[in-house]
């Protein structure tokens, strides 16, 4: 009986730390306490990082970006853009500040 609860909580830690290892736990915070936060579905919970936030005191980002693409809300239309990062790199003087440098970025709705 020892060694199984021994083992489940060695699995429990286990699953924690690698949860930790991840982007989850702040996106699922960001989840639960904003209306406006919202993961792209190009990307997942585990991978999407915020790169830049909202400076006001809305809890919404401007920019991220996972190990597949590069994301960024539009400054005046409701829709986000999705830059793969594979596209990045054929685009001329990229920058993943700078939206403007995003060579053809796909544009999807707002969720």
């Amino acid at each position: 009986m020892r060694v199984i609860r021994a083992l489940s909580l060695a699995a429990l830690g286990l699953t924690l730390i690698g949860l930790a290892l991840t982007q989850a736990p702040q996106n699922a915070w960001r989840a639960a306490t904003s209306r406006a936060f919202f993961v792209p579905p190009e990307s997942s919970m585990f991978s999407f990082r915020v790169t830049e936030e909202n400076p006001g005191s809305g809890e919404w980002w401007l920019r991220g970006e996972d190990d597949q693409a590069f994301f960024a809300l539009h400054a005046s239309q409701p829709v986000y853009l999705v830059l793969p990062r594979s596209d990045a790199a054929r685009c001329p003087g990229f920058s993943p500040a700078d939206q403007h440098s995003w060579c053809a970025p796909r544009l999807r709705p707002l969720p």
